[in-house]
C-alpha cells in the first residue's frame, strides 16, 4: 500500500510540473507568423455577417459545454473570442489541405498536430480541475 501512495505522490509532482510547463507555453507571445495569420483571419472575420458568428458561437459553445460538463470553468469563457480563435487555428491548416498534390501531406501533419494539441489541452484541463 505504501508503494502505491509513493507512486501517486510521484505522479502528482509530475502532473503539476507538466501543467505548469503547459500554462507557460500557453502564455507565450505569438510569433510573427501567428500575428500575420491572425491579422488575415481578423480581416476575414470582419467581412462575415453577424448571424454567421452567432451560429458558430452557439455551436462551439454547446460542443465545449458537453466536454466540460460540470466544470466550474464554463462561465469564465468569452465564447465568441474562443470560437473565433479555435476556428482561426483550424482554418489556415484546412485551407492548405485543398492544395492539389500537397494537400494529403499537409492534412496528415496538420491533423496529427491538431489531435496532439487537442489531447494535450484536454489532459491539462483535467489536471487543472483535479490538482486545484
Amino acid at each position: 500500500m505504501q508503494g502505491l501512495v509513493i507512486n501517486i505522490d510521484r505522479y502528482e509532482v509530475y502532473a503539476r510540473k507538466e501543467l505548469n510547463n503547459w500554462k507557460r507555453r500557453m502564455r507565450r507571445r505569438p510569433s510573427l507568423i501567428n500575428k500575420a495569420s491572425k491579422g488575415v483571419q481578423d480581416k476575414l472575420n470582419s467581412m462575415l455577417p453577424e448571424k454567421y458568428h452567432e451560429a458558430l458561437t452557439f455551436a462551439i459553445k454547446n460542443m465545449v459545454k458537453l466536454v466540460l460538463a460540470g466544470s466550474q470553468y464554463m462561465n469564465q469563457f468569452d465564447w465568441r473570442t474562443f470560437q473565433q480563435e479555435y476556428r482561426d487555428y483550424i482554418d489556415l491548416a484546412k485551407l492548405a489541405q485543398m492544395l492539389p498534390g500537397v494537400g494529403a501531406v499537409v492534412g496528415f501533419f496538420t491533423n496529427g498536430k491538431l489531435i496532439h494539441k487537442l489531447g494535450e489541452t484536454a489532459m491539462n484541463s483535467y489536471r487543472m480541475r483535479i490538482l486545484k
